[in-house]
């Protein structure tokens, strides 16, 4: 769709490419880094999956004042559960349950209706930012 195509190519451009690029860099650091993307797309507006939309989730507190005015009133429970199960995981043993980034480009995936690693999701986005002389 056309009108999404900006927001994809500026998402990859300030976020996307240069978290690999930091994971990158943090690879051979001794503490593992973990990637994850939220990509359940809010009914609101057609916010989608917008900056900072996960925070309900990763809070388990999809009920919280003004949360519905982002994620609507029937938000997916199970993913918020599954979320924050992670990040206490991650906060409590250093290991949110998934595998830690790698040249395979691991991210974890949370979409509402799966999660689950992807490898290198989008790669073929990422290789022709890198082709075009961008950092990835």
């Amino acid at each position: 769709m056309p009108g999404r195509c900006w927001p994809a190519l500026v998402t990859d451009r300030f976020f996307r490419l240069p978290t690999f690029a930091a994971a990158q860099a943090r690879a051979p650091a001794p503490a593992p880094t973990y990637l994850y993307e939220f990509g359940w797309r809010s009914p609101v507006q057609d916010l989608g999956a917008a900056h900072a939309m996960e925070i309900p989730f990763v809070f388990d507190n999809l009920a919280a004042a003004g949360a519905a005015s982002a994620i609507g009133t029937a938000p997916p429970a199970g993913l918020a559960a599954d979320m924050h199960a992670a990040w206490i995981r991650f906060a409590t043993t250093g290991d949110p349950g998934w595998q830690a980034f790698d040249a395979s480009f691991p991210v974890m995936t949370w979409d509402g209706e799966r999660a689950g690693v992807v490898l290198d999701p989008r790669g073929d986005e990422r290789r022709s930012w890198l082709e075009s002389g961008q950092p990835a």
